[in-house]
């Protein structure tokens, strides 16, 4: 997760408040004021740690017992859901759906477990790759539909073959394409998911 661009946290009069600035003020952003609690959530979120990073140190910080945690993991999703819903924050994009693999690989000195439809393997498209049972370094997962990645997060990168976003993890777009329109990619880089159109028809 990580904080909006355009937004700063300032004592004002006593209080910690949120206040937007330059383009954010131009898009009539509004601030907002947070306890103690909120600074540090925003503070926290400097190292644009995921997800489950944040909820871990927000437990340790606060929990006093198993019940609490519980509540302090309802309270922390409540927040982080209105702060990503007001603009102040971007949440992690989805971990990728993969299904079992079915194809095991390796491919410059690197496991890779690839999940795939089955006339992938059976059509011997993947026979280049030399196979290397049981060692699992990524996961990556291959979908073939209709359904293509939305657009979402900060752009970064915007060329004629290629568009990435930034959001927790990584989303590539390949405008140039015409079988592959797209990867969305881990922050750690372990588990990716790769669009393929379905040209079938």
């Amino acid at each position: 997760m990580k904080r909006s661009e355009g937004f700063l946290l300032k004592n004002v009069g006593g209080s910690r408040c949120l206040l937007p600035y330059g383009r954010a003020i131009a898009d009539r952003a509004r601030g907002t004021t947070l306890n103690e609690t909120g600074a540090f959530i925003w503070e926290y979120l400097e190292n644009e740690p995921s997800r489950e990073e944040l909820t871990r140190e927000f437990i340790r910080r606060y929990s006093d017992g198993a019940e609490d945690e519980k509540e302090l993991r309802r309270d922390l999703d409540g927040f982080l859901s209105a702060m990503v819903s007001w603009g102040y924050i971007v949440g992690d994009p989805p971990e990728p759906k993969l299904p079992p693999r079915n194809a095991e690989l390796e491919i410059a000195g690197l496991g890779i477990a690839l999940s795939c439809p089955e006339n992938f393997v059976k059509n011997g498209l993947l026979k280049k790759f030399r196979k290397k049972p049981g060692r699992e370094d990524m996961r990556v997962g291959v979908t073939v539909g209709k359904t293509e990645p939305e657009p979402s997060g900060r752009e970064v990168l915007r060329s004629f073959d290629l568009v990435v976003y930034e959001r927790g993890g990584y989303l590539m777009l390949f405008p140039s394409l015409s079988k592959i329109s797209g990867a969305r990619l881990s922050r750690d880089g372990t588990r990716a998911e790769i669009f393929c159109r379905d040209d079938s028809d």
